[in-house]
């Protein structure tokens, strides 16, 4: 019962991620698309460096990491929990699709 207690969470976690990753990529298709802008100015303005900044000020704000000695450390434990939580679901996935 708590196996399929602990699948039922991990599908709750990861299929929503999933789909808004998907529906952000069709919005994407559109906009390329319909040519309301062009492919280049899209990268410039929304590049992966961009993103990371802003998710690392938002965790930085929100007391997620904490800096010391020019090293960041993860001192929330329940994104800790969470990190674990996936680590072991990713395991008993690998485990279960063997059979």
């Amino acid at each position: 019962i708590s196996s399929i207690f602990l699948m039922g969470s991990y599908i709750l976690v990861n299929i929503p991620g999933a789909y808004v990753t998907s529906i952000r990529i069709k919005i994407i298709e559109i906009i390329n698309d319909n040519n309301i802008i062009k492919k280049n100015d899209f990268y410039s303005k929304f590049d992966d460096e961009i993103l990371f900044n802003d998710r690392f000020e938002r965790i930085n704000k929100y007391n997620i990491i904490k800096e010391k000695n020019s090293r960041y450390y993860l001192i929330s434990k329940k994104i800790s929990f969470l990190i674990f939580f996936v680590k072991f679901m990713r395991l008993l996935f690998k485990k279960i699709n063997k059979y």
